[in-house]
């Protein structure tokens, strides 16, 4: 790759950062930058899931109140689709985000979803295992 390429492929990487919201430090190499990218991309695959709430409705027969649930649709399925199946290997342990407060960060062993190409770059960095490629 020549230095012009590089020049407009490190510029194309800091304007999607800066686009994200994030502050570009001028010393950052074009390996630093995709890390980053790819650690944005990991943070959107892994929104906070929505809890479920189970409502009750009493009926009411002589004296008791009996409370039963309200069915409720059936959870989508465990892999997002797009996905790949990975686990978090010793090296990438509280190393990977989890775009959330709490826990912050992936533990070892834990299988976690993401996106093919930051999945593959984690694996190459050997901070996860792809346990399986998508079906579809």
């Amino acid at each position: 790759m020549s230095d012009e390429e590089k020049s407009a492929l490190k510029d194309e990487l800091k304007a999607k950062l800066i686009a994200a919201g994030v502050e570009i430090d001028h010393r950052w190499g074009i390996a630093k930058l995709e890390s980053l990218l790819g650690d944005l991309a990991i943070q959107d695959e892994h929104a906070p899931e929505e809890t479920v709430l189970v409502e009750f409705e009493p009926e009411i027969e002589g004296d008791e109140t009996i409370l039963e649930p309200t069915p409720q649709p059936d959870p989508p399925s465990t892999q997002p689709e797009g996905t790949l199946r990975c686990r978090v290997t010793e090296k990438g342990n509280n190393k990977i985000f989890t775009g959330k407060e709490e826990p912050k960060y992936f533990e070892l062993e834990e299988i976690i979803f993401l996106p093919p190409q930051g999945a593959r770059q984690l694996e190459g960095r050997s901070f996860v295992e792809i346990l399986d490629e998508p079906t579809d």
